[in-house]
């Protein structure tokens, strides 16, 4: 699916313990690529978040769009 415009990637926060949202995240083509450990506190204790990315149309692998 490419999303017309200028938005590239789209970037989203997921509690590391939420394996339902994580896994459905997957399923729409989201990649994990980072941990953020401890940087919410829920709960009475300190959570970590996974960082997850979609590249929308063709990401990373080409120019920007010019701004004309």
């Amino acid at each position: 699916m490419t999303i017309p415009g200028r938005f590239r990637q789209m970037i989203g926060y997921v509690d590391a313990d939420n394996a339902a949202s994580l896994g459905l995240h997957a399923q729409f083509g989201f990649a994990r690529v980072g941990l953020l450990p401890g940087v919410a506190y829920r709960y009475g204790r300190w959570a970590d978040s996974v960082m997850v990315k979609r590249s929308l149309g063709p990401g990373s692998t080409a120019a920007p769009l010019s701004r004309r």
